[in-house]
């Protein structure tokens, strides 16, 4: 049978965590901690990526830039190839 759970201790030892954030796991594998946004940093991150999504677009515009990213996905392919 269970024992039952000592809330005085658990109190003590700083109790159970009510709402955690929800955990992820990164790109890389590292854990990522989501926490609750303020408006401002929120603001910044769409200003952000709508930054970067205007320099994928004058990027892929750049037919030489774009050949020279090409050659070196390429050449990555390859490596990851024999690396598997």
């Amino acid at each position: 049978m269970k024992q039952p759970i000592n809330k005085s201790a658990m109190r003590k030892a700083g109790g159970p965590v009510k709402n955690p954030a929800p955990k992820t796991t990164g790109d890389r594998g590292n854990l990522v901690v989501r926490v609750p946004k303020n408006d401002d940093m929120r603001m910044y991150e769409i200003k952000d990526a709508m930054r970067t999504l205007m320099r994928a677009e004058e990027i892929k515009a750049d037919k030489r830039m774009m050949g020279d990213v090409k050659k070196m996905a390429a050449s990555d392919a390859q490596k990851l190839k024999k690396l598997c």
